[in-house]
């Protein structure tokens, strides 16, 4: 019994990024996660497919950036500084990858959640045949 509870911790530390990751979470306001997304946004709006889709004003993504720069080094250097130097000791680099990545899908769901963000992305269902939905069914 304590193997699988011990492997059910290592498992969900694993899922959330651990304790750096929950730190990170914890630490962020709602501000915080919009500003990640509008970085995220920003920088995948710079890949070669993505031109014409989306288009960046290029003095607002190097803001986004200074301020996700600001907001790392809070939450590193100040709120989640004893979380780091405990992940990074342990993992290295890749605990900080984690974590992080582990806030950005938690700003994502939390900015998905926005009832205009959800009208959205629910909207391509519109273009799905009746027929195909139907033939899943049976």
């Amino acid at each position: 019994m304590k193997k699988i509870l011990a492997s059910v911790g290592i498992a969900v530390g694993l899922l959330f990024g651990g304790d750096l990751g929950e730190c990170l979470v914890n630490h962020t306001t709602n501000a915080d996660k919009v500003l990640l997304v509008k970085w995220i946004v920003g920088s995948y709006a710079h890949h070669p497919a993505l031109k014409g889709m989306i288009k960046v004003d290029e003095t607002q993504f190097q803001k986004s950036e200074k301020d996700v720069a600001k907001l790392f080094e809070r939450l590193i250097g100040k709120d989640c500084k004893e979380e780091f130097n405990v992940a990074f000791q342990r993992k290295g680099e890749m605990a900080v990858a984690e974590a992080f990545g582990m806030l950005g899908k938690v700003a994502g769901v939390e900015v998905s959640n926005n009832p205009y963000v959800r009208k959205n992305l629910d909207a391509f269902t519109k273009y799905i045949s009746p027929t195909f939905l139907s033939s899943l069914a049976r």
